[in-house]
């Protein structure tokens, strides 16, 4: 009669645990890629959004704009100004909304300092030329945004002049 063996062998147990560990490895890893990821998708999304605002003040002869709060409110706005007053953008992407976006909650990433001289925001002429208020003077340092994620940032800068959109 042949004995039936119950259990295994210290070789079969080694492989179990390495396989284990290196799943356990590679999945760590590709949490880690999916971070960045959001980080890198947010940070290009307020730099188009700002190229966006630019350019909606040049194609409209209007001035246009961007406002910022930063954490824990994590919110960036578009809108049009007379420079008393500001009106919120509608969305292209869903006319029902207004153009709001959280970063936080879109891409689990803080807005965590806006440096623009004159305040937390940025306003275009209808030439597309960068200002801290209509009513104020053109920029003549450059304005930078810093976004975060755990301990990774990107800083979206603004060049006076110009009003180029670097992603840092």
């Amino acid at each position: 009669m042949t004995q039936i063996r119950k259990g295994f062998s210290l070789i079969e147990l080694i492989i179990v645990i390495t396989v284990i560990v290196i799943l356990s490895a590679s999945i760590f890893v590709y949490i880690g890629a999916y971070k960045k990821i959001n980080l890198d998708a947010g940070a290009s999304k307020l730099a188009s959004d700002i190229r966006y605002a630019q350019n909606l003040a040049m194609s409209t002869s209007s001035w246009c704009g961007i406002s910022f709060e930063v954490s824990p409110q994590n919110v960036y706005s578009i809108y049009t100004t007379t420079g008393t007053i500001d009106s919120l953008m509608t969305d292209p992407s869903d006319f029902s909304r207004d153009f709001t976006v959280n970063t936080f909650s879109k891409f689990g990433i803080s807005i965590s300092s806006v440096s623009i001289s004159g305040g937390k925001k940025i306003e275009f002429n209808p030439m597309g030329q960068p200002y801290a208020d209509k009513t104020g003077s053109i920029l003549t340092t450059d304005s930078a945004i810093t976004l975060t994620l755990s301990s990774s940032s990107k800083v979206i800068r603004i060049t006076p002049n110009t009003g180029q959109v670097t992603v840092q």
